[in-house]
């Protein structure tokens, strides 16, 4: 279970390391624990590596190019 520090510390430098040195973090660590984000920052990384967005509803597309933002920041490639 994570805790307040967790949420309010540590995801926010997951930005700043995801994707250096070619290596992307995809679990439950990256926001909160439960198995839609954990599925949702491995599509996220998947993204970042070269992979095609999967899906074509708009809600979806806009709920993960805002999970990508958090977890990447601007180096997000948004879809």
């Amino acid at each position: 279970m994570h805790d307040v520090r967790h949420v309010a510390f540590l995801t926010q430098l997951f930005r700043f390391v995801q994707g250096r040195g070619g290596r992307g973090t995809a679990a439950r660590t990256t926001l909160i624990n439960s198995q839609e984000t954990c599925l949702l920052s491995g599509l996220v990384t998947a993204r970042q590596m070269g992979a095609d967005y999967p899906f074509e509803d708009s809600e979806a597309r806009k709920r993960f190019n805002l999970y990508g933002r958090v977890m990447y920041g601007w180096r997000f490639r948004s879809v």
